[in-house]
């Protein structure tokens, strides 16, 4: 076990080194089990074959109890069927690739464990919470092929040196990885279902990538980037809402991402989402920032933030039809409402312009307030005629 935490020192297997720290090794007299002391009171147990974990499963204990164990046997296998007990490995190291399948499980407690080789769960059904928190992995984790977590997972502040995988996955509740360090790939690949009410905890966490392709999630899915150092994200196919996510930076962050890819379509769409969240939080403060937040609604109900340009021209058509109607009415000219409508249309007429059109009359009088209502009404066509443009330029512009 070259580079390994543990190893031993001589052929009868009486000194090990383990963590840099060359410590003696007996043999406890009941179990047959190798053991050693580390620190005061920190005694790790050796296990050595199959038969070894096996009667410590079978052990009548409120808990399978696997804490500070050392795994370092070939092709280690755990449970292909129903665990109803809580399984702890606190502070285990497993020296070799350990599979986890075919099985149901209760808690599962792997608190500073390290795995220096592969460890994989498939096919597993996790109805308790399942925490390796301040855990080392050393080599690929792989969570596969139908494996569905009913409770919280929780890997606070863990290290990945390789990559880290969710395949085929199902998540009823919390994804905790804040301030944990990824140094390659977090990935969610094939079907995942998030349906948790909860989030996708990444604060504080260093990812050097992080693919987020293949996530179906729920309508209660949050997550948030705020805190979070990430060296690049795949949001294809995340379809991220203002609803799903927890603060207005994380849309920042994936727009930066999409502008750095020359990806300006879900750029724009990032930035609409930013918007939509930065109008949501002025509500909340409309007695400090009263002018933002109504600036920021218009242009939302106008161009849903510059994206639709169908907004503000069917909203040009109805203003002038229904200040069409009002002129008609004061004016006594019903007979040629349509005729004002389109030319309403136009912000640079007055209503006398209009009306010396539609009725050949040079002389009509006109209420002063309507030419006041004109007046402002043109400025907001104005204004809805810029939304339209810059609707219309949303997949060739740049943000």
């Amino acid at each position: 076990m070259p580079n390994s935490v543990f190893k031993f020192l001589n052929e009868d297997k009486s000194r090990c080194e383990f963590k840099g720290k060359e410590l003696d090794v007996s043999i406890d007299s009941e179990t047959n089990e190798k053991y050693f002391i580390y620190k005061e009171s920190e005694v790790y147990f050796i296990i050595e074959n199959e038969k070894q974990m096996i009667r410590r499963i079978e052990l009548d204990n409120q808990e399978i109890d696997f804490q500070r164990c050392i795994f370092i046997y070939k092709d280690i296998e755990f449970f292909n069927y129903e665990v109803k007990k809580v399984i702890n490995f606190n502070y285990a190291v497993f020296c070799e690739e350990v599979n986890f399948g075919e099985g149901q499980f209760a808690s599962m407690i792997f608190k500073e464990c390290i795995f220096e080789k592969d460890i994989s769960f498939s096919n597993i059904k996790f109805k308790g919470i399942i925490k390796f928190n301040k855990s080392n992995f050393k080599n690929q984790v792989f969570f596969f092929d139908n494996c569905h977590f009913y409770e919280s997972i929780e890997a606070r502040n863990i290290t990945s040196e390789k990559d880290f995988y969710f395949s085929n996955v199902t998540f009823d509740k919390a994804l905790d990885f804040s301030d944990s360090r990824f140094k390659e790939k977090l990935l969610f690949k094939g079907d995942n279902n998030y349906n948790s009410n909860e989030e996708l905890n990444l604060s504080g966490t260093t990812i050097k990538e992080l693919d987020l392709g293949n996530m179906n999630k729920g309508n209660s899915f949050l997550i948030s980037f705020a805190t979070s150092y990430i060296e690049d994200i795949n949001y294809m196919k995340t379809d991220f809402t203002y609803n799903n996510v927890k603060d207005r930076k994380t849309f920042l962050i994936l727009k930066q991402f999409a502008i750095k890819k020359h990806d300006h379509i879900n750029a724009l769409n990032f930035y609409k989402n930013e918007m939509q969240m930065h109008t949501k939080q002025l509500r909340k403060e409309k007695e400090n920032k009263l002018v933002d937040y109504w600036i920021l609604k218009f242009e939302e109900v106008a161009s849903n933030f510059g994206t639709n340009p169908i907004r503000p021209i069917i909203l040009i058509f109805c203003i002038s039809f229904v200040f069409s109607f009002f002129i008609s009415f004061f004016t006594n000219s019903l007979n040629v409402y349509f005729e004002n409508s389109l030319l309403l249309i136009n912000p640079t007429l007055s209503v006398k312009d209009i009306l010396h059109i539609t009725l050949d009359v040079k002389d009509i009088f006109i209420p002063p307030l309507l030419e006041i209502f004109n007046f402002f009404k043109n400025i907001i066509f104005g204004i809805l005629i810029y939304e339209t443009i810059k609707s219309f330029r949303k997949f060739s512009r740049k943000l």
